[in-house]
């Protein structure tokens, strides 16, 4: 491993706001509020030498602010069947808080998480980015957000007859990109790198096949993930675990 490793966390999107859809993305912080909260009640640590990056997919919450803002705006819709209250809300807190939009409100809360902020315009960023850094020099990387069972969704989309949720590909981290991407991403892995966990719905195979792979332990659920459960009263105080509890959570163990 590097001097320097880097701990990357790269958070998925929300949808725009469907209320065909309400048990998806009522609010845009769904997968920010779990990290910051981890963070800030020092429950998520950095090892020495350890750099945490929040890598943030950034088509999703641009969009869902000029949709929300655009939404707020218009009397014609109805304003429980919409949440235009507490969207409302949303967009007065971001403003109170010297904030231009959702993206600079999620890079200023990096910013008091310790953590640096790097907005991806593209999955092919991702990839990008992971290839520019360093040899041996990520200690491990996190996801949370949407997912299925093909892959990391990293923002919604609605069919327009059904209201069903989806991704399109071209948001989507594919479990078979880790397949035709390894032989140019492994190298970029520590040499006995750090837990890598996938926090999404049905991530089960795409923590399989990272750890197959890469060789690192890694965690994902064969279930659903219900981010709502953070709001939730518990007998499990930090915010993670919480979410790991109410699925069906699996651990792949490293390989030697």
């Amino acid at each position: 491993m590097s001097k320097t490793s880097h701990f990357i966390i790269l958070i998925g999107g929300p949808g725009t706001f469907e209320s065909c859809d309400r048990d998806h993305d009522k609010t845009w912080k769904n997968y920010i509020v779990p990290i910051q909260v981890a963070v800030t009640k020092k429950q998520l640590a950095v090892s020495a030498g350890e750099t945490m990056q929040w890598w943030i997919y950034a088509p999703a919450y641009a969009e869902r602010w000029v949709d929300d803002v655009a939404d707020i705006g218009n009397s014609k819709l109805d304003r429980g069947k919409e949440l235009l209250d507490s969207r409302g809300r949303d967009i007065s807190n971001v403003r109170a808080s010297q904030a231009t939009d959702y993206l600079d409100r999620i890079k200023r809360m990096a910013k008091s998480s310790n953590a640096s902020f790097k907005a991806l315009k593209s999955v092919d960023d991702f990839w990008t980015e992971l290839q520019a850094l360093p040899d041996h020099s990520v200690s491990r990387l996190w996801y949370i957000g949407h997912a299925s069972e093909k892959g990391l969704m990293l923002k919604l989309v609605h069919d327009s007859k059904s209201c069903a949720p989806a991704a399109q590909a071209s948001d989507m981290v594919m479990v078979t990109d880790l397949a035709t991407r390894s032989g140019l991403i492994a190298s970029k892995l520590a040499a006995k790198p750090d837990t890598s966990k996938f926090y999404g719905c049905f991530t089960k195979g795409f923590a399989e096949q990272w750890n197959t792979r890469f060789g690192s332990a890694t965690e994902g659920t064969t279930t659903k993930i219900d981010f709502g459960l953070i709001d939730s009263a518990s007998k499990i105080v930090p915010i993670l675990p919480r979410l790991e509890a109410g699925t069906d959570w699996k651990r792949f163990n490293a390989r030697p």
